[in-house]
């Protein structure tokens, strides 16, 4: 019967827990991440937009700024 040596098993032994745990780790990590930026975009992003309101507003803004005249885009004359 043929022995070995156990240097491999002694490294096994060492290398595969520390790979499981960086391995684990970086699970938690990613799953921290996600459960952070779910949280952050609860907080910060409304869930329901008024647009008409919003527009309203905007058009109440431009309103009380003197001087400045309301621009939808270029004209038609320009494109040409």
């Amino acid at each position: 019967m043929k022995y070995y040596k156990a240097v491999y098993t002694v490294e096994a032994s060492l290398i595969f827990p520390i790979c499981i745990i960086i391995i684990c780790s970086v699970l938690c990590l990613t799953f921290s991440i996600y459960r952070e930026s779910c949280s952050y975009i609860d907080e910060h992003i409304p869930k329901e937009v008024d647009y008409a309101e919003e527009f309203r507003r905007i058009q109440m803004i431009t309103d009380l700024i003197p001087g400045k005249e309301e621009t939808n885009g270029p004209d038609a004359t320009d494109q040409l």
